[in-house]
């Protein structure tokens, strides 16, 4: 499947945009993820530890195979063995022990192959790690109600303007749930703290046109009202890239967030095993979401329709909403 394209392809110095990929999923192993990710990108293989692998020296730059959860990647593991007297560096089953803790953390942690920064241009090469890592056996969203995977997107941002900024996250909040209706977002995905919903208040107010504020002030709108990475359009990482020091005055994961000046977009299913799933249909509802954002006088229009809506701001999210969209969007 062919790539849909932003608007704006080129960040304003005139380099080629760039996007970074994560892919969660169960069903194997270190040794057939690694192998995958060397078969379509090349590269050598590095182990940090256990669960936290990476691939040097591919097209792109280093690649990242681990098992999401911090306990692990950092073996914070080892301190909790410790204190119930457990020194695995001590036993000669260290190893051994290691990978029960990883089968069993398995059945309810992913899995996760962390791309570099791909540009734009070059994204069908995922495509192909989709593929290989399908056919080693990988499972997705839909193989249990435990597992909810998630592809995520970290997308570079052609600019660092207040007008950009504002313009991508009313846009988003304005086709949220038409994305999530679209891409039929699995409900163990849903009902987990991952992607939870923007507060309705919050919601209201930005997708007002006369919502209107300098950065500053857009910045701590949101960090009073998300102070966490638990957002479907987790806007940290590029907050803290602006300004670090206002972001670390909220109750926020410091440790989890990486100053980057990029968009954390993590809203989709990781449907792996499913032969009728793609990384480029997920990718393009993104990409509506950008095309709507330089559509100045669209955005101002379909957010007046969202105001003007009967019960508004309590009934934000009316299940005649994503139809509205498709309306709107043609």
């Amino acid at each position: 499947m062919p790539f849909a394209m932003p608007p704006r392809t080129y960040t304003h110095e005139g380099r080629e945009r760039r996007v970074g990929v994560e892919l969660e999923f169960a069903g194997l192993g270190f040794p057939e993820i690694i192998a995958a990710v060397r078969e379509v990108y090349g590269g050598t293989a590095k182990s940090e530890n256990r669960f936290l692998h990476k691939i040097e020296g591919t097209s792109h730059g280093t690649f990242g195979v681990e098992l999401d959860s911090s306990i692990f990647k950092q073996e914070r593991y080892l301190k909790l063995l410790d204190r119930i007297g457990i020194h695995l560096h001590e036993l000669d089953t260290g190893d051994l022990v290691e990978g029960v803790l990883e089968r069993m953390a398995a059945t309810v942690i992913p899995y996760e192959v962390v791309t570099p920064p791909i540009p734009l241009s070059e994204l069908d090469s995922v495509e192909r790690l989709r593929d290989a890592l399908r056919a080693c056996g990988a499972e997705g969203t839909d193989e249990s109600l435990l597992y909810a995977f998630g592809l995520h997107f970290n997308i570079e941002l052609p600019d660092l303007e207040r007008e950009t900024i504002l313009s991508l996250l009313k846009a988003y909040l304005l086709l949220e749930e038409w994305i999530a209706e679209e891409s039929d977002i699995d409900l163990s995905r849903r009902v987990t703290p991952f992607i939870e919903e923007f507060p309705h208040d919050y919601r209201a107010r930005i997708v007002d046109p006369n919502y209107q504020p300098d950065l500053s002030a857009l910045m701590a709108d949101y960090l009073e009202a998300n102070p966490t990475r638990n957002r479907s359009l987790d806007l940290l990482p590029l907050f803290c890239q602006l300004d670090c020091e206002l972001v670390r005055r909220y109750p926020v994961e410091r440790h989890l967030i990486k100053p980057r000046p990029a968009l954390h977009y993590r809203l989709p299913n990781c449907r792996l095993d499913d032969p009728e799933w793609n990384v480029a249909d997920e990718w393009s509802h993104w990409v509506s979401v950008e095309k709507l954002a330089e559509d100045r006088d669209k955005l101002e229009a379909m957010g007046r329709d969202y105001v003007s809506r009967p019960g508004f701001p309590r009934n934000l999210l009316t299940p005649d909403w994503p139809e509205t969209v498709r309306r709107l969007l043609r």
